[in-house]
Formats: C-alpha cells, structure tokens, sequence
C-alpha cells in the first residue's frame, strides 16, 4: 500500500477506537467521509484485512473485529494470553531469538532511565507488543504462533493503552526485563510463572493492588549469573 493508503488505515482505526465509526462500515460511508476514491478506501480495507483487523461482510460491507478496548473485551484478552503465552515458553522446541532480545532489553532500559513526565506511550505500546510478540515467536507450535500473533496485531489499535498510568508501564517493563533474564538463562519454568504474575498484574492496571504481594515475586528472583547461548 501507498503512504495515501496506510494514512487512511490509521485515520480508520483511530476513528474505530474513538467509536467513531461503527462496527460495520461500507466503501461508500468511507468514501463519504474521508474524501477517498474508491481504490484507496479498498486497498486500506484491504490491509486491515491481511492485519486481520477486518472481516469482509455480505454485500459492500466490512465487519470490525472485537478488539480488547473495553473492561469486558480486556479481560477475555487476557485469559486468552494467559492460556496461551506461558504455554509457549514451556511447550518443547522454544526458542529465544538473541539479537532480538538484546535489542528490546536496550530499548525497555532507556525508556525506563527517563523521568515519568517522559514516558512515550506510543514506544512503550511497541516495545510491548514487540516483547510478547518474541515469545511468541519463540513457540516450536505454529498454531500457538500464530494465535498469539492475530491477537497481537489488536493490540496495536489506537487508544489500547488509554488509561494505564506511568507506574504501572514502568513496573511493567521491569518484569519484561525480570522474564527476559531467565529465558536468556533458560529457566522456561520460572519464566513462565513470571509471565503469568506479569499477565495478571496488567489485567488489574491498578498500582494498589500491583503493590500487594506479587511484584515481591519478582522481587525474589535475582538475575542468573550466566545466560544460555
């Protein structure tokens, strides 16, 4: 797609996420409101799509899917990651991409190293993604790659992280690099429990109750003195 096309995906999303726009939506309402030709509005539908952000619907329609931007849909999500992200790391065959771990470590100490008034949202939402989307990765499982990978690509929609304080974003790139310590070492099992406190830690995202009793988990776990090639 063209720089034109990629722009109107996003001003789709965003306008989706902002509620905006409803949950189906057609060529024609789009055209209407965005000023587009018609092969630019197909060609951004086309690209959500292929992000399986879209389904195609009977006729000239085309179906948002659910995407985890409201408390009930947030929590599924999280079951769902739950069910399946710990589960990648412990299933046989994992691997951890080195390169890619030493460059999101680099990343998610420089933006812990600034003040909470210079926190970028938008970077932290990419390291994230790009965190648990390593994990994924990692899995020998296809089917559970790819799970987790449709999944991710609605968390990149706009105003997913809306409301979640510098705290708790700050807390939750310590225990990424906590997890990352022990799968550089190996250590799939505590790993895991890690990724399940972390996962239940950010469902709650309120720094009261991330304060009581699991973060003294991580607390517990020290770096391994040596890593696994």
């Amino acid at each position: 797609p063209s720089a034109e096309e990629d722009e109107l995906a996003e001003m789709i999303l965003r306008d989706r996420s902002a509620r905006r726009l409803d949950q189906t939506v057609t060529i024609g309402a789009l055209m209407r409101r965005y000023g587009a030709q018609r092969k630019t509005v197909l060609k951004s539908l086309k690209k959500l799509t292929e992000e399986n952000l879209l389904d195609r619907a009977p006729g000239q329609a085309w179906l948002f899917r659910r995407a985890p931007d409201d408390p009930e849909a947030q929590g599924e999500s999280y079951e769902f990651r739950l069910l399946l992200e710990p589960a990648a790391i412990l299933a046989p065959g994992f691997r951890l991409d080195g390169t890619r771990a030493a460059a999101l470590r680099q990343g998610m100490e420089t933006l812990l190293a600034l003040p909470d008034a210079g926190l970028d949202i938008r970077e932290f939402q990419r390291l994230d993604i790009d965190f648990h989307g390593m994990i994924a990765d990692g899995a020998a499982n296809r089917f559970v790659t790819d799970a987790l990978s449709d999944h991710l690509r609605l968390r990149r929609l706009p105003g997913t992280y809306a409301g979640v304080n510098v705290f708790r974003l700050k807390q939750s790139l310590r225990e990424h690099l906590t997890i990352l310590d022990q799968l550089e070492s190996r250590q799939y099992e505590v790993a895991a429990d890690l990724l399940r406190v972390h996962l239940r830690l950010s469902r709650s995202q309120r720094p009261q109750a991330a304060s009581r009793g699991a973060p003294a988990l991580f607390g517990m776990i020290s770096r391994p003195d040596s890593r696994g090639p």
